[in-house]
């Protein structure tokens, strides 16, 4: 997701975005390395997937690159990629 804001207020938005969401948490965030630690709980086995963000500056603001991994189970039927999407529809992007 590029952003045209820079790095500080990039991973801002995606941290409050994240706190607004439905199942969402906040596990731990490193403004000074520009990192995020989130998990999502699925809905209905309330499994935890762990989100984790990094933004890094561009000439044009910034860039956020998510990765979402499932702690249980070896196929995720598309959820990591869902957690993705929601995320950056939250972030307005």
């Amino acid at each position: 997701l590029l952003l045209s804001v820079p790095p500080a207020d990039a991973l801002a938005a995606v941290e409050a975005a994240a706190r607004k969401l439905p199942r969402w948490r906040v596990e731990s965030a490193d403004p000074a390395a520009g990192t995020l630690h989130l998990t999502r709980r699925t809905r209905t086995v309330r499994y935890v997937d762990d989100v984790r963000v990094s933004v890094t500056p561009t000439a044009d603001g910034s860039r956020v690159d998510a990765e979402s991994r499932s702690r249980v189970g070896v196929g995720d039927l598309g959820q990591n990629r869902r957690n993705i999407l929601e995320l950056w529809k939250a972030v307005g992007g």
